[in-house]
């Protein structure tokens, strides 16, 4: 093999090393990525759940405080909840997630939410890629939150006086049966509903929670399989290197020295001196063939 052919060998194997190397690097930050994607999805996945549940608990609270004490402002938040999750208005922007919490409390004045329809909750779900089954369990809380409605708007009724115990029926105009709305909350029924929802959103829940860290995990042996990739890989280039330079000390540097060993010789009138036998490149060898020769 010539010189030319030699060098270009040992640059072609370290390119190739390189190439690859590259390929492994850039495959490791696409599973980055998606595994920060992944993570991402799951924080945003889990934190509507929790918003679900926490609406769940308020929409309770909501409907018994206005039984309790008939002031309409509770009345008004329950129907805004509800109207943001059904999406026929849009929840406020740029307000704190305890938004409800702090108006209920007093601490941050009610805000009318703005004119047009905002997404359902059915809608954001289905952005974040929810599941059949999962969102079969939404529309069962769907479902039984309608059941809960209808029972909930004759306690509403009967506080206001729009409702009457004995005939069973709204009315235009009667007394405020407010017991009789309080002791609707509490029967077995819609006792019993109550705890469908609360078992319907935990197993939501769950669900949501074990794809989202099945999907997390995944990414994540992805990442680390990439990660090993390149730590090979990165092993094999050494690997290489070191072949390529025993390969030029073999066949270019220590025939070279062997010719410079013999060079001084000869400069120093040692004319007996031969270079021999080389193993080295064909302009090498055919340089000590040349001196040899004289």
């Amino acid at each position: 093999m010539n010189l030319r052919k030699a060098f270009l060998s040992v640059l072609l194997a370290l390119a190739g090393m390189l190439v690859v190397i590259g390929g492994a690097t850039l495959g490791a930050l696409s599973a980055y990525d998606e595994a920060n994607a992944a993570a991402r999805h799951r924080q945003a996945s889990l934190s509507l759940i929790n918003e679900v549940r926490h609406e769940v608990d308020l929409l309770s609270r909501l409907v018994g405080s206005y039984v309790g004490t008939a002031n309409p402002r509770f009345l008004i938040y329950y129907y805004d909840i509800l109207a943001i999750r059904e999406g026929s208005k849009r929840a406020p922007d740029a307000l704190p997630a305890t938004y409800w919490e702090q108006v209920i409390g007093g601490a941050h004045a009610y805000v009318a939410l703005p004119s047009g329809p905002g997404p359902a909750l059915s809608e954001r779900t289905s952005q974040l890629g929810f599941e059949a089954m999962e969102q079969a369990i939404l529309k069962r809380i769907y479902q039984i939150s309608e059941q809960m409605k209808e029972i909930e708007q004759v306690a509403f009724a009967a506080t206001q006086g729009l409702y009457d115990p004995l005939k069973r029926e709204f009315v235009s105009e009667a007394q405020p049966q407010r017991g009789f709305a309080n002791d609707l909350l509490h029967e077995s029924r819609y006792l019993k509903l109550r705890a469908d929802l609360a078992v319907a959103v935990d197993e939501l829940a769950g669900q949501v929670d074990r794809r989202t860290q099945k999907e997390q995990l995944s990414t994540g042996e992805s990442l680390k399989a990439w990660i090993l990739a390149s730590m090979l890989l990165s092993v094999g280039a050494g690997i290489v290197l070191l072949f390529c330079y025993n390969y030029l000390k073999r066949h270019l540097l220590a025939p070279l020295t062997e010719l410079h060993r013999t060079a001084q010789a000869l400069a120093e009138k040692s004319f007996s001196q031969r270079v021999g036998n080389l193993h080295g490149v064909e302009e090498v060898q055919s340089l000590a063939t040349t001196i040899d020769s004289m």
